[in-house]
């Protein structure tokens, strides 16, 4: 399934009550009880696989052969997380997020160990899907994740896409965790380098809710960037994302000295 959806056999198209992609369920439900027919790679991509599916509005979770079949995945994950390479381990906290499946202890401390153990390999869309996956999850990260997690940030800032730095920024916010140091200046410097030209109204909504959340002051250069967007998106806004701008740049200014 997860290499079907991979290289696009499987497209978006496919509702869950098919027979075949029930038996296929079924399939996957069976295989995740083998450690040799079900490895860490394949249990990342059907995970993902099942998430593009719901959230393309093709698939719902309280359907009997989904939940059997995310039970049976959730089962495997202690097992096969330590062996995933960084890409699965985001797409399995995405995936996870994205069905809004509640991971039991066991199997959330294996998926948090192993983001631990890659976060040095994680490139810009994975920590960007780390973040906002542990957000949408509401999982309350100890200072040992949040310090892996502030120097992948760091790291991959300068690479991000408008979505990439607006959905770390939105995660940071949601989690309560405002980011300190270099993990904050690779944020600014993306919002200051992506803002005038590239970022969507999506984009720009939530990453000043996130500065405004997390009660922090953009530095000059982000402000201007800001600002520059609302100018470029103006005349698209919707009368919610003209509401939300202006009450995010009234809530900023009120911290000005």
């Amino acid at each position: 399934m997860g290499k079907l959806c991979a290289a696009g056999g499987v497209d978006g198209d496919v509702p869950a009550e098919e027979d075949s992609f029930r038996r296929l369920l079924a399939v996957a439900q069976d295989m995740a009880g083998n450690s040799d027919w079900l490895g860490a790679q394949a249990v990342a991509n059907i995970t993902h696989a099942l998430a593009s599916m719901c959230a393309a509005g093709n698939l719902v979770t309280d359907d009997d052969n989904v939940h059997a079949a995310l039970t049976a995945l959730e089962a495997r994950l202690p097992g096969a997380a330590p062996y995933m390479v960084s890409q699965g381990v985001a797409n399995t906290v995405w995936g996870m997020a994205t069905l809004q499946w509640e991971l039991g202890a066991e199997a959330s401390d294996a998926l948090e160990a192993a983001v631990k153990r890659v976060c040095r390999d994680l490139n810009a869309q994975e920590v960007s899907n780390v973040v906002w996956g542990y957000a949408t999850l509401g999982w309350d990260l100890e200072p040992q994740m949040w310090g892996a997690l502030e120097a992948a940030t760091a790291r991959v800032g300068q690479d991000m896409s408008p979505q990439a730095v607006s959905n770390v920024l939105w995660g940071y916010a949601t989690l309560g965790h405002a980011p300190g140091g270099e993990a904050r200046m690779a944020l600014e410097a993306a919002v200051a380098r992506l803002g005038p030209a590239h970022m969507n109204s999506q984009d720009l909504a939530n990453t000043m809710w996130a500065y405004v959340t997390l009660e922090i002051e953009p530095l000059q250069d982000t402000r201007a960037a800001l600002e520059a967007a609302v100018v470029r998106l103006g005349a698209r806004m919707t009368a919610q994302d003209v509401a939300n701008a202006v009450w995010a740049f009234s809530m900023l200014l009120h911290r000005v000295p």
